[in-house]
């Protein structure tokens, strides 16, 4: 990975603080490098931080990888108490999550575009009013937008703000 590609924590903390968010769940966790980076630098100013993924095999990994993946993310709750950990589709997710519940979500699952939609939509409802839908991945690292992504945003935005970390675009929408 990337310097460069590592660059969306700092955004994301960034905006955390600015915004004074407290209660945050990233989509799409992974390997929990975000979670990490946040939690190392800014995490004592933030009251929830909710780790949510399905952590299922590609086929570019194996399952006992991402099971792994997970266990690490599960291990960190000892560390930060903050930490929640959903083991759950983004839209199974969100139908037990309360309404308005947010402050902030950070989106980074799919690229496709019908489940990237239907993600996005299942998870407006679970931000505050005033908060913040944010995600990156929106364009590809040689500048060409990502089709599924940005075709999903255009369709229920025509507002969002693009900004530029320097490889695949991040965006954001106050709600």
């Amino acid at each position: 990975m990337t310097v460069e590609r590592e660059r969306h924590p700092y955004i994301m903390a960034n905006l955390i603080q600015k915004h004074n968010i407290k209660i945050f769940a990233e989509i799409g966790v992974k390997n929990s490098m975000m979670f990490e980076s946040i939690m190392r630098d800014i995490g004592a100013e933030i009251k929830e931080y909710w780790a949510i993924d399905r952590w299922e095999g590609t086929r570019k990994d194996n399952q006992w990888v991402w099971d792994r993946r997970h266990k690490l993310c599960c291990t960190l709750m000892t560390h930060y108490p903050s930490l929640r950990v959903l083991r759950m589709h983004a839209v199974q997710a969100a139908s037990v999550i309360k309404n308005g519940y947010f402050d902030a979500v950070f989106l980074d699952t799919s690229h496709e575009y019908a489940r990237t939609k239907n993600e996005v939509l299942a998870w407006i409802p679970k931000i505050k009013k005033g908060g913040l839908f944010t995600g990156h991945d929106l364009y590809l690292p040689q500048g060409q937008y990502h089709g599924g992504v940005k075709k999903a945003l255009d369709e229920i935005w025509t507002d969002y703000e693009v900004v530029d970390d320097g490889v695949v675009g991040f965006f954001i929408k106050r709600l």
